[in-house]
């Protein structure tokens, strides 16, 4: 085997250069150069001979996906031994092998590049991301326990004025006219709206901060329900609206705190009233699934909430705009809350509905 100095690299180099019709077989038509030739290139043949310093040569392209990107020189040196036809045929498919393999190694490499750009990027925006995660908690953190020491700081005048317009109202200090006893009856009322709102608002806080403690114990869901009914009773028969109890005989007791239940189900029964026509329809229904969790729906037939406000149900303080909510207040506490509960007992609340038709909530808690 032999080679040739750089000097002589760029002398061939340069010849090859300067020889169109050689140029334009290997590179643009993609065929083989060589001292076997006998068309019109063969008049180049004696010169290269020389340049190469060899008694025969074979100069195959370089073959790549959008053509010959340069040539294989393969010669002999001996004047008695010359290359046949055979050793065109392997020169040539020899340089197609390397120019397959030179483009797969540029594809490696661009993507082995790509690769690194990206997990470069994916590392920065995690970075961000958390960075981003850590100031919502921060400001999260900050937020329940801004409402933690403002709904502190309520309930103590709330109390007194609440305590007042309680002597007043009994005439404890003095019968009062008429038109002061039903002022002093509203205050007392508005009174324990507020005592609720702020309530709400300090387990919600403490719940986000995890601050309230949970007694899990196993629940039956029969009984639980027979209760909400029994307790929302007047409130459904003013309305003569129907309620239905679907528990299957059977079903497995929840592990949740009694209290915190107990509340979901006055929240979503209490809302579906709200909702529901005269002479409506309000269901309760419950069935196991699969990863050891019940599920648990609460529906109704009532107006339904649209899309756009679904996806905003459970923010705090959001109440949807319709007829409903103008004429009856609320403080818009009573879903995130309910939301806050079912995520502390490790289930998920979701819900559906169609406008005219009803809405159905549902939420999952686990098996005891």
């Amino acid at each position: 085997m032999i080679g040739y100095t750089v000097e002589e690299a760029r002398e061939i180099l340069k010849e090859f250069s300067n020889s169109p019709s050689v140029i334009d077989k290997v590179i643009n038509k993609s065929h083989t150069f060589s001292s076997l030739d006998t068309d019109k290139s063969s008049k180049e043949i004696p010169k290269f001979l020389k340049i190469l310093n060899l008694s025969s040569f074979i100069c195959a392209p370089i073959m790549q996906k959008n053509g010959a990107v340069g040539g294989l020189v393969m010669g002999c040196e001996s004047p008695y031994t010359h290359l046949t036809e055979g050793d065109k045929d392997i020169v040539y498919i020899l340089a197609a092998q390397i120019g397959q393999a030179v483009e797969n190694a540029g594809l490696f490499e661009e993507t082995y590049r790509s690769h690194q750009e990206l997990e470069q990027k994916v590392q920065q925006r995690t970075r961000e991301l958390s960075s981003a995660l850590e100031e919502i908690k921060t400001i999260s953190k900050r937020k329940s326990d801004f409402i933690s020491a403002v709904s502190h700081e309520l309930r103590t005048p709330l109390t007194s004025i609440k305590g007042y317009a309680s002597i007043l109202a009994a005439g404890k200090l003095g019968e009062l006219p008429e038109a002061a006893k039903e002022r002093v009856e509203k205050i007392n009322k508005h009174s324990d709206s507020l005592s609720q709102l702020i309530n709400n608002l300090l387990d919600i806080s403490r719940i986000e901060s995890g601050r309230v403690e949970l007694k899990f114990e196993p629940i039956s869901l029969k009984n639980i329900i027979d209760s909400l009914g029994d307790m929302l009773a007047p409130a459904m028969k003013e309305k003569n609206i129907e309620f239905v109890a679907d528990i299957p005989l059977g079903l497995s007791t929840v592990r949740a705190d009694k209290g915190q239940l107990e509340r979901v189900f006055i929240n979503l029964a209490g809302n579906a009233i709200k909702f529901v026509p005269p002479g409506g329809r309000i269901t309760v229904r419950a069935k196991a699934t699969e990863n050891d969790m019940l599920q648990v729906s609460v529906s109704d037939n009532g107006i339904g909430i649209s899309n756009n406000d679904i996806a905003k149900l459970g923010e705090e303080f959001f109440r949807v705009d319709n007829e409903v909510n103008a004429k009856v207040k609320g403080t818009g506490l009573g879903l995130s809350l309910v939301k806050h509960i079912i995520e502390a007992h490790k289930g998920k609340l979701t819900i559906t509905s169609t406008l005219g038709k009803g809405s159905t909530f549902t939420f999952t808690l686990p098996k005891a």
